[in-house]
């Protein structure tokens, strides 16, 4: 499963917006089927946060956003993926994904039908 995320994350360009209507549909997809089905595991946040670690220069925020857009991740999921961050190596990573964190528990507390967190999530 990380194998399969990592080629899909290293494959899709998530800077480039134009691109992933036309180039990077089929990608996009499978992104999404893939994201949809690690999503109810408790460790997905440590799974996409370590294969991203590993394919990228570290986590960005911008590469963050787009990818909880681009894949249709659920709030709790970027939660997830936000606070998996904060365990990243490299500070940059760390400041990124805290600062994502911050924005996504922002929209979590500004949501009128805020659901209730998973347990892993909320420990």
């Amino acid at each position: 499963q990380q194998f399969f995320l990592k080629t899909l994350l290293d494959e899709i360009d998530f800077k480039d917006a134009k691109c992933l209507g036309s180039r990077d549909g089929f990608k996009v997809q499978l992104l999404q089927q893939e994201v949809a089905r690690l999503g109810s595991e408790k460790m997905f946040g440590a799974i996409v946060a370590q294969v991203m670690e590993a394919t990228r220069d570290g986590i960005s925020e911008d590469v963050l956003n787009s990818l909880v857009k681009v894949s249709k991740m659920p709030l709790v999921g970027a939660l997830s993926l936000g606070a998996a961050g904060l365990n990243a190596s490299s500070e940059a990573s760390r400041k990124d994904s805290a600062k994502f964190l911050r924005a996504k528990l922002r929209e979590l507390s500004s949501s009128p039908s805020a659901l209730p967190l998973p347990d892993h999530l909320v420990h």
